[in-house]
Order: structure tokens, then sequence, then C-alpha cells
């Protein structure tokens, strides 16, 4: 059971994996992270199904080049705060404050080179729709870098019942956001205010459910030092290489052709964010705090079989029957489409083993 103090979030029946019932523990928090996941990616499907029947390929194509942009950004700058605050055994007020005041900094970073690359990136995309776009687009990565840092005690007491709430609540706003501006007037900005809605009632709901006074401090910013130093590198590097073919197809396909891709890759990514995304919290923990070596390494193995064995036949599937799959749920008028989603289902396959090595 959680309680919060003057100084922070408090967790009694913390969990080691030695104690009993880790087991069981560890189940029902992978339970409800799927379980929120899953349900926020059916919601993702509605408001998906409901754009591509009243959009156009093309509003789909410029909205993706101005996403390809603030997702290489925030992944370059991305601060996984939550890892050095797991591995503190009762971290102090200061340190969820360290915490808040790195991601903090971040949104400021974010905002300031999105602004500064604005102008270039709309030449390069040869797009000069794209300036107002990114600068509004900048606010999601900024909200979700601001939502109060003591939701990682959920986490470490293996009770994610509460970040499963905050994905199906925020979701279930996005579409609403998206009913209400279609039905007024239908445009790529319906594609924008339900991509800033999700984070903007995220970060709501994280302090009502864990209440948060921000500070500014460093005190702590060696023990986030070593992590935030390794991530940089291994984002940038990531960020790079998965999102190189949407910076180079934004520049050389038309709009309505990478609208249908950036469409496709969106379908591909369900199983990933459904299934294996909300899989990595209740791991994240797990690794955390587990000192064996050798049981660390069984506990990766396991994962490891689990993610492929799951989410591979949805993949194989989706590569089947991709045409099929667009024409239900998109219509006759993202013909093409499902060349590139069997495409991208497939290339997905050979990395599912690996993926628990992203905790």
């Amino acid at each position: 059971m959680a309680f919060f103090t003057r100084k922070g979030l408090s967790v009694q029946n913390g969990g080691d994996d030695q104690q009993p019932g880790f087991g069981i523990r560890l189940a029902k928090a992978g339970s409800w992270s799927i379980l929120g996941k899953f349900a926020g990616r059916l919601i993702d499907l509605f408001t998906l199904i409901i754009l591509t029947n009243a959009l156009q390929p093309t509003d789909f194509g410029l909205v993706a080049q101005a996403m390809t942009v603030i997702i290489i950004v925030e992944a370059v700058t991305s601060m996984p705060i939550g890892q050095p605050l797991l591995r503190m055994k009762a971290p102090e007020g200061a340190a969820y404050d360290t915490g808040f005041t790195l991601t903090f900094l971040r949104a400021i970073g974010i905002g300031v080179i999105i602004i500064v690359l604005s102008h270039p990136l709309a030449a390069f995309f040869h797009e000069p729709r794209l300036p107002p776009l990114l600068a509004i687009l900048a606010l999601a990565p900024i909200l979700r870098g601001c939502i109060s840092p003591l939701m990682v005690e959920f986490i470490r007491s293996y009770n994610l019942r509460p970040e499963a709430m905050m994905d199906i609540f925020s979701k279930l706003a996005s579409l609403a956001v998206v009913i209400i501006m279609v039905w007024l007037s239908p445009s790529y900005w319906a594609i924008i205010a339900a991509t800033v809605t999700t984070p903007a009632v995220l970060c709501l709901m994280s302090y009502a459910l864990a209440p948060y006074r921000p500070r500014l401090s460093l005190k702590y910013w060696r023990s986030f030092a070593d992590v935030i130093g390794w991530n940089a590198v291994i984002a940038a590097l990531n960020a790079i290489f998965f999102q190189i073919d949407r910076v180079l197809l934004g520049r050389a396909l038309g709009n309505a052709d990478f609208g249908r891709y950036a469409v496709s890759r969106t379908f591909v990514d369900i199983p990933h964010q459904a299934i294996l995304a909300p899989l990595t919290r209740p791991m994240t923990a797990s690794f955390a705090q587990t000192e064996n070596e050798g049981r660390r390494q069984t506990l990766w193995l396991k994962c490891a079989h689990s993610m492929f064995f799951i989410v591979g036949p949805v993949l194989v599937t989706m590569a089947i029957l991709a045409e099929q799959i667009i024409f239900i749920v998109t219509g006759p008028d993202w013909k093409g489409a499902g060349v590139y989603l069997s495409g991208l289902a497939l290339a997905l396959l050979p990395s599912l083993p690996n993926y628990p090595l992203n905790t």
C-alpha cells in the first residue's frame, strides 16, 4: 500500500524479487499494464478509423512530416528519470525534485530546438505549413516531460492500475476531441489536437493521482548522470535507425503516399504499444530490484521468449492480410498502403527477442 508524505511517496510492502508472492505481484502489474495499453490502443484504432474515413492521405502525410521531427527530438533528448529513482531504496523529496528539474529543462530544450529547426525543416520537406504545426505539436513531448515524478512509486510497488486508468481516460479524451473537430470541420488539425490532448490529460491526471509540488533542484544530479548519459547516446542511435525512413520518405514521397506509409506504421505499432511497451514497466522494476546476475539473465530470457511468441504471430498475420486490413479499416481511398503494412510487419519480427534490452 502506498501513502504520501511531505517528502514524497513512501511505499510499504515494496518488491524484492525474493519476497513471497513476487511472481503474483509481477503478473498482476503486467496484467494491468497490458490492459491499460491494450484498451488505449483499441481507442486509438477507433480514432484512426474515424480520421482515415474523414480525412485524406495527404492530411496524414503532412502531420507525419511534423511528427517525424518531434519523435526524433524527443527520442534524442529522452531522460529515463524513473530508473535512477527505482534504484534508490528510499528516495527523499530532493531526489524527485531533481528528476522533475531535469525533465523540465529538457522540455524547455525541446521547445527551443523545434522553434529553431522549424523553418529549415519546412524548406527540407518543401512544406511551408510545417512551422505552426511543429510549434503546437512540440507541446506533446513537453507535457509528457512534466508528468509527476512520484508516479514512479506506483511502479516500485507493482501497482500499475493508476497508469492503466491514465492511458484509458487520456485516449478517450483524445477520441472526444477528434469526434468534435471532425464534425465541425474535418482537417489535419483534428490529428494535431488529438496528439496534444493525450499528454495534456496524462499530465493533469498524474498530479491528481500522485500529488507533487514542483520544486527546482539538482541535488541528486549525479544519481541520474550515468543513466542519462548512456541513454542519450543509445536514444540518438535508435532515433536515427528507426526514424531515418520517415525523414527520407517524407522528402521523397508525396504527402499522399507518405500518409499511407505513416498510417501503416501506426497499425504495426499497435501490437508493439499494446503488448510490448506495457510489459517493460514491471520488467524495469524487476530488473532494477534483482541483484543476482543469474536471476536477472533468467528473467530476461523468459521475457524475450514470451514477447516473441506472443507478438510474432500477430505481425505475421498482419503481413499476410495487409491489403484486407487496410481496405476494411480505412476504405478504398487508402489502396496501396497494404504493401507498406506487410513490409513493416515483417521487418519488426527480428527485433522482438532483443526488446527486453530496452528496459
